[in-house]
Order: structure tokens, then C-alpha cells, then sequence
């Protein structure tokens, strides 16, 4: 089967109602097997495979923009091909932005830019998704490449300072306070360090209702869960490896039962296809709570915009300020610790 992204496309509906006709407009989108991780508790392999994703997926970005090979993606108009998975229904794609076409629609797509596009062959494997992909490679380069140096977008990472003008959302208490200290922080140590950092595109979104999974049947009937899909490229911009992961360890402990331990285990996956640098590591801890504050600090104002949308808007703060909290009051070194040591089990064989 040809794997296929999530492709947005309107259209005008019009229906005969008596002597009213109306219009409407219609969204069309593929569908695209599994179910949302936030949907089954997360254990620490399938943890694993999701930090050994993220960073596969920043390394098949990297190339596409250095090499114009393989995935080029924005929510501005760049495409990937169609892919063909053995023995798994499964994607990597968008529900906005990156989208995946077969060749006729490439066809469209390189008439209507007036682009060139050459397609080469070869394999993508998804290491630590059990997936992989046989694709035609895309050679596809588009002026608007830039159009990813997204400086202001407010879920930027690079942009948590921003979030001063939206602290009055939160009034005066303790959560204001920690959130006070962490962008001061950001200032003083993050923004001084980003030239130490390696950049790369990043999907900057991957959080537990953006990565689906597929289960099946291990030899002893256990369920066994594997990465089917990643959803949702609207906040893709030019980052830092660093930033992704960060952004992942967040999300992942959002659900999470033990939450300082999942950070060990998202690194080791992670660190599995791109170690980071002492300097980038050193920036790890406050970087993830950047990514709390970020997330808390505009679901509180917009809540205020969108009262109607709270319950929706809220699911983060449900568990995210406590688990900020712990953070802040467990520290950098006690928290690195336990991140590093549980990153180190791996290379043994013998995960914490």
C-alpha cells in the first residue's frame, strides 16, 4: 500500500435544501491507521522508540534541507512522496503542513510552482518503530525553504522570553513565580549558549496526541506496541536537536505516573541516532521546563480568549504544574541524574 500523509484540500459542497441552496466548505483528509499514545499507559521501551523517532525524523530533515534528498517539509507547502511500508500500515505525516503524494499529484504539485523534481530510490528505516519504508526519494527544492526561520512563533522554543507579555493570565502565586525564574534563567543561560547548539528542522510538536501506535500479539499474547505515525507538522521551524528532544521528554511525562523518570528514557532513544553535545545536555533540564511554561502559560491565556475551549486547552495544566513543581524543587543535578543514569542503563544493555 502507499503510505499516505494527512492531505488538506477544500472544496466547495453546495446542496439543494427546498428552494435555499447553500455552500459549504469541506476539509478532505486521508486516513491514517493507530491510535494516540495518550490512549494506553507508556512504558520505558516504547518510550525509548519514541525519542529514537523524534531524532530519526530530525535526521531525515536535516538531510532533506543540506542534501535536497527525502522528506522536505513546512506548513507552507513542501512535500514528501508517497512510501511503501512492509508489513506495516503505518505513516509518518501531517494533519497539517507536510503532506505525501503519489506521483500524479507531484505532478500537479511541480506544474502549479513550476518547480523541478527528480525522484530517486531507496530505502527509510524508522529505527525503533520496526518500520521500513521503501520510498522514492524526493529531490525537491523550493524558494520558500525559508519560510521555516519562524523568529517570533510564539511555540518557538527559542521564543520563551515572549511569554513575559502573557504572565497576567496566571495572576500572583507560586506558578507565576517558578515561571518568572525559568525565563530569566532562559535568558541568562539558553539564548547565551544557542550558538553551541546544532541546528536542524524540527517537528516541535510531539506530544502524546501527535504519535499514534499500532499494537499486536507477541508470542506470549502480550500486547506490543510500535510507532505508526506522527501527526501534526504545523509547528515545524528551523530548531535545535536539543529543542526536539526537550520538547519530547515534556510531553511525555505529561501522563506519565513516574514523571522525572521518562526523561532517561526518551534521551537514551534519542542519544541512540544523535547524542547530544555536554553543552547541549547541560541545557537539557531547563529547557524542559521552558517547554512546561511555554505550554501552561498560553493554554492559561487562552483560556481567558476561549473560556468555551478550557477543557481542551487545560489538558496539560491537569498534571503539568505539579510536575513543574517537582522539578524545580528536586533541581538540575537531582533530576540530570536520574535522566543520565537511566540514559547510561541502555548502553548496558540494562535499562532502569
Amino acid at each position: 500500500m502507499y503510505i499516505t500523509a494527512f492531505w488538506l484540500q477544500v472544496e466547495i459542497s453546495r446542496t439543494d435544501s427546498g428552494s435555499e441552496v447553500k455552500s459549504y466548505l469541506v476539509r478532505l483528509l486521508t486516513y491514517l491507521p493507530g491510535r494516540p499514545i495518550a490512549e494506553i499507559p507508556i512504558g520505558p521501551q516504547l518510550l525509548y522508540e519514541i525519542g529514537k523517532l523524534a531524532a530519526k525524523l530530525d535526521k531525515t530533515l536535516e538531510t532533506g534541507v543540506t542534501r535536497h534528498r527525502t522528506v522536505q517539509a513546512s506548513c507552507s507547502g513542501f512535500s514528501c512522496c508517497g512510501a511503501q511500508a512492509r508489513g506495516h500500515q503505518t505513516s509518518v505525516a501531517a494533519a497539517r503542513g507536510l503532506r505525501s503524494w503519489g506521483s500524479q499529484a507531484l505532478e500537479h504539485r511541480r506544474d502549479s510552482y513550476g518547480q523541478r523534481a527528480e525522484l530517486l530510490h531507496g530505502v527509510w528505516d524508522l529505527p525503533g518503530s520496526g518500520i521500513q519504508l521503501e520510498r522514492p526519494a524526493l529531490k525537491f527544492h523550493h524558494p520558500k525553504l525559508s519560510s521555516l526561520h519562524r523568529e517570533n512563533f510564539i511555540w518557538n522554543l527559542k521564543s520563551v522570553p515572549l511569554l513575559e507579555k502573557y504572565l497576567f493570565a496566571l495572576g500572583q502565586n507560586r506558578n507565576r513565580e517558578i515561571v518568572e525564574q525559568v525565563i530569566q534563567l532562559f535568558k541568562d543561560e539558553v539564548m547565551t549558549s544557542l550558538g553551541h547548539f546544532r541546528e536542524c528542522i524540527i517537528h516541535g510538536d510531539l506530544n502524546d496526541h501527535n504519535i499514534l501506535i499500532e499494537s499486536s500479539k507477541s508470542a506470549f499474547g502480550d500486547a506490543v506496541y510500535q510507532v505508526s505515525g506522527i501527526l501534526d507538522f504545523d509547528d515545524m521551524s528551523y530548531g535545535y536537536y536539543v529543542f526536539e528532544v526537550a520538547i519530547t521528554i515534556m510531553y511525555m511525562m505529561i501522563e506519565s505516573k513516574t514523571p522525572i523518570q521518562v526523561g532517561g528514557h526518551v534521551l537514551a532513544g534519542f542519544e541512540s541516532v544523535v547524542p547530544l553535545t555536554p553543552v547541549e545536555r547541560g541545557a537539557l533540564f531547563l529547557l524542559v521546563c521552558s517547554r512546561f511554561c511555554q505550554s501552561l502559560v498560553l493554554a492559561a491565556y487562552s483560556c481567558q480568549l476561549y473560556p468555551e475551549n478550557e477543557e481542551y486547552l487545560m489538558i496539560t495544566a491537569k498534571t503539568g504544574w505539579k510536575h513543574l513543581q517537582q522539578m524545580f524543587d528536586m533541581g538540575q543535578r537531582a533530576v540530570e541524574e536520574i535522566w543520565f543514569e537511566t540514559a547510561k542503563s541502555y548502553e548496558s544493555g540494562i535499562s532502569m
